[in-house]
Protein backbone atom coordinates (compact mmCIF):
# COMPACT_ATOMS: atom_id res chain seq x y z
CA UNK A 1 0.00 0.00 0.00
CA UNK A 2 1.41 3.69 -1.04
CA UNK A 3 0.93 6.40 1.20
CA UNK A 4 0.04 9.45 -0.45
CA UNK A 5 1.32 12.60 1.60
CA UNK A 6 -1.07 15.72 1.82
CA UNK A 7 -0.64 18.95 3.04
CA UNK A 8 -3.28 20.55 5.31
CA UNK A 9 -5.74 22.44 3.63
CA UNK A 10 -7.33 25.28 5.24
CA UNK A 11 -8.73 28.87 4.93
CA UNK A 12 -6.87 31.39 7.25
CA UNK A 13 -7.65 35.30 7.70
CA UNK A 14 -7.38 38.00 10.02
CA UNK A 15 -10.25 38.62 12.93
CA UNK A 16 -9.92 42.79 13.10
CA UNK A 17 -9.51 44.21 16.82
CA UNK A 18 -12.29 44.62 18.31
CA UNK A 19 -13.12 48.81 19.35
CA UNK A 20 -13.52 48.70 23.28
CA UNK A 21 -15.24 51.43 24.95
CA UNK A 22 -13.52 54.15 27.27
CA UNK A 23 -14.62 57.00 29.13
CA UNK A 24 -16.94 59.86 27.06
CA UNK A 25 -18.60 56.84 25.02
CA UNK A 26 -15.12 57.24 22.74
CA UNK A 27 -13.61 53.73 21.44
CA UNK A 28 -10.17 52.74 20.46
CA UNK A 29 -8.48 49.03 19.49
CA UNK A 30 -5.60 49.95 22.23
CA UNK A 31 -6.47 49.85 25.63
CA UNK A 32 -3.19 51.66 26.60
CA UNK A 33 -4.02 54.54 25.13
CA UNK A 34 -7.76 54.56 24.98
CA UNK A 35 -6.99 54.67 29.16
CA UNK A 36 -4.61 57.58 28.34
CA UNK A 37 -6.87 59.38 26.24
CA UNK A 38 -10.24 58.82 27.53
CA UNK A 39 -10.05 57.36 31.04
CA UNK A 40 -12.32 54.23 31.86
CA UNK A 41 -15.79 53.56 30.44
CA UNK A 42 -18.55 55.86 31.75
CA UNK A 43 -22.04 55.20 31.44
CA UNK A 44 -23.70 57.45 28.75
CA UNK A 45 -24.36 61.05 30.38
CA UNK A 46 -21.94 60.37 33.25
CA UNK A 47 -19.72 63.34 33.24
CA UNK A 48 -17.94 62.78 36.46
CA UNK A 49 -16.85 58.54 37.26
CA UNK A 50 -18.59 56.64 39.46
CA UNK A 51 -15.63 56.69 41.99
CA UNK A 52 -13.47 59.91 42.80
CA UNK A 53 -10.86 57.52 44.99
CA UNK A 54 -9.88 53.90 45.66
CA UNK A 55 -8.81 52.46 48.71
CA UNK A 56 -5.73 50.48 48.12
CA UNK A 57 -5.36 47.74 50.99
CA UNK A 58 -1.74 46.20 51.20
CA UNK A 59 -0.50 43.11 52.54
CA UNK A 60 2.83 41.20 52.62
CA UNK A 61 6.55 41.03 54.29
CA UNK A 62 7.42 44.85 55.90
CA UNK A 63 9.94 45.33 52.69
CA UNK A 64 7.84 44.11 50.05
CA UNK A 65 4.83 46.58 51.98
CA UNK A 66 7.37 49.19 51.19
CA UNK A 67 8.34 48.69 47.68
CA UNK A 68 4.11 48.40 46.73
CA UNK A 69 3.62 51.59 48.06
CA UNK A 70 6.65 52.91 45.93
CA UNK A 71 5.61 51.82 43.28
CA UNK A 72 1.84 52.79 44.06
CA UNK A 73 2.92 56.67 44.79
CA UNK A 74 4.89 56.23 41.26
CA UNK A 75 1.52 55.03 39.47
CA UNK A 76 -0.04 58.48 40.72
CA UNK A 77 2.10 60.11 38.61
CA UNK A 78 2.95 60.44 34.87
CA UNK A 79 5.36 57.93 33.59
CA UNK A 80 7.56 58.02 30.65
CA UNK A 81 9.53 56.00 28.27
CA UNK A 82 12.35 56.70 26.16
CA UNK A 83 9.84 57.61 22.99
CA UNK A 84 11.42 55.02 20.92
CA UNK A 85 8.24 53.11 20.46
CA UNK A 86 5.17 55.38 21.43
CA UNK A 87 2.25 53.07 20.21
CA UNK A 88 3.66 50.10 21.55
CA UNK A 89 4.24 51.72 24.89
CA UNK A 90 2.73 55.18 25.56
CA UNK A 91 3.19 57.49 28.21
CA UNK A 92 1.27 56.31 31.12
CA UNK A 93 -0.79 59.67 31.76
CA UNK A 94 -1.17 59.15 36.26
CA UNK A 95 -3.99 57.44 38.27
CA UNK A 96 -4.94 60.42 40.28
CA UNK A 97 -8.08 62.98 39.71
CA UNK A 98 -6.60 65.43 37.08
CA UNK A 99 -5.65 62.47 34.83
CA UNK A 100 -7.99 60.68 32.56
CA UNK A 101 -8.53 58.07 35.23
CA UNK A 102 -10.01 61.30 37.33
CA UNK A 103 -9.78 58.80 40.53
CA UNK A 104 -7.31 59.30 43.48
CA UNK A 105 -5.54 56.52 44.91
CA UNK A 106 -5.49 56.06 48.44
CA UNK A 107 -2.96 53.88 50.79
CA UNK A 108 -1.15 53.95 53.76
CA UNK A 109 -0.88 53.32 57.66
CA UNK A 110 -4.83 52.62 57.66
CA UNK A 111 -4.22 49.68 54.65
CA UNK A 112 -1.13 48.35 55.55
CA UNK A 113 -1.19 45.00 57.18
CA UNK A 114 2.39 43.40 57.43
CA UNK A 115 2.95 39.96 57.61
CA UNK A 116 6.31 39.11 60.22
CA UNK A 117 9.17 38.03 58.53
CA UNK A 118 9.60 35.38 60.97
CA UNK A 119 5.86 33.69 60.21
CA UNK A 120 7.04 33.90 56.63
CA UNK A 121 10.62 31.98 56.83
CA UNK A 122 8.50 29.52 58.79
CA UNK A 123 5.91 29.21 56.58
CA UNK A 124 8.05 28.91 53.46
CA UNK A 125 10.72 26.65 55.67
CA UNK A 126 7.71 23.93 55.84
CA UNK A 127 8.90 20.70 54.02
CA UNK A 128 5.61 19.29 52.92
CA UNK A 129 4.98 21.63 49.91
CA UNK A 130 1.03 21.50 50.28
CA UNK A 131 0.81 22.02 54.25
CA UNK A 132 4.07 24.88 53.14
CA UNK A 133 1.53 26.42 50.54
CA UNK A 134 -1.50 26.27 52.92
CA UNK A 135 0.41 28.11 55.57
CA UNK A 136 1.52 30.67 53.30
CA UNK A 137 -2.06 31.50 52.00
CA UNK A 138 -3.25 31.45 55.98
CA UNK A 139 -0.58 34.28 56.83
CA UNK A 140 -2.47 36.28 53.75
CA UNK A 141 -5.61 35.24 54.46
CA UNK A 142 -5.42 36.97 58.25
CA UNK A 143 -4.11 40.33 57.44
CA UNK A 144 -6.57 40.94 54.55
CA UNK A 145 -9.71 39.30 57.31
CA UNK A 146 -8.07 42.48 59.39
CA UNK A 147 -8.08 44.77 56.85
CA UNK A 148 -11.38 43.98 55.73
CA UNK A 149 -12.97 45.47 59.59
CA UNK A 150 -11.42 48.83 59.04
CA UNK A 151 -13.43 51.67 58.19
CA UNK A 152 -13.35 52.54 55.61
CA UNK A 153 -12.78 49.43 54.29
CA UNK A 154 -10.47 48.63 51.35
CA UNK A 155 -12.10 48.43 47.68
CA UNK A 156 -8.65 46.52 47.01
CA UNK A 157 -5.94 44.42 48.65
CA UNK A 158 -2.91 44.09 46.85
CA UNK A 159 -1.09 41.46 47.80
CA UNK A 160 2.77 41.77 47.75
CA UNK A 161 4.87 38.92 47.87
CA UNK A 162 8.39 37.40 46.42
CA UNK A 163 7.88 35.79 42.72
CA UNK A 164 9.59 32.57 42.97
CA UNK A 165 12.77 32.01 40.74
CA UNK A 166 13.59 35.97 41.27
CA UNK A 167 15.96 36.83 44.26
CA UNK A 168 15.32 40.24 44.08
CA UNK A 169 13.86 39.97 47.52
CA UNK A 170 14.68 37.73 50.73
CA UNK A 171 13.16 37.16 53.78
CA UNK A 172 15.56 36.51 56.85
CA UNK A 173 14.66 36.05 60.63
CA UNK A 174 16.18 39.66 61.55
Amino acid sequence: MRHVRRSPNFDSGMIPEPLLAFGGQHTHVDPKTGLGLYGPYSLSGQKTPVLTSIIVGIVGPPSMVGDAEQWLEACKGVLTNDGSEPFLHPHYPGFNRDSSFKCDLIFGDTWREAIRNSDMVAAVGEANPHLRLSRVIDLYLRQVEILAQRDPKPHVILISGPIPGHGHHTLSTS
